[in-house]
């Protein structure tokens, strides 16, 4: 299962309509779940979740972190079927470096983007990796 938990909602009501549409594709080929937790306190709320999750690969989206091609995120995707792997997308400051000590960091792009663009951009590429996986034709090589 693929977990995204979200600081705050998407609220561009384009970008919202954008995150259902993704998320319903997503849905017809594996489980995933969006938790959309508020700003207070969220770091905290991440370390509680990890501790009760410790079995979970845990994996911070931050611009500091590993940039991967769509195939190798498909791999990293891919670990989903063995279990629950969780993807946290923080505020738009950014986590604490403390945080990011802590967890595995992925960065979708070297850019800096509206962090609500971002989530859109990241439900995107676990779509584009689940039809790698699946062998579907949304991804042109």
């Amino acid at each position: 299962m693929i977990q995204i938990i979200t600081c705050g909602k998407v609220s561009n009501l384009s970008l919202k309509e954008l995150q259902k549409e993704y998320l319903t594709r997503i849905i017809h080929l594996t489980k995933v779940t969006l938790k959309e937790l508020k700003k207070e306190h969220f770091e905290q709320k991440i370390k509680s979740y990890a501790l009760e999750h410790s079995q979970e690969k845990i994996w911070l989206l931050s611009e500091e972190g590993t940039v991967y091609t769509s195939f190798q995120f498909s791999s990293l995707i891919k670990q989903s079927e063995e279990g629950t792997i969780t993807f946290v997308i923080g505020p738009a400051e950014g986590f604490s470096t403390k945080l990011k000590k802590e967890f595995s960091l992925l960065s979708l792009s070297s850019l800096t983007m509206m962090h609500d663009l971002a989530q859109i951009v990241f439900l995107e590429q676990v779509y584009r990796a689940v039809t790698i996986l699946k062998n579907l034709p949304y991804h042109k090589k």
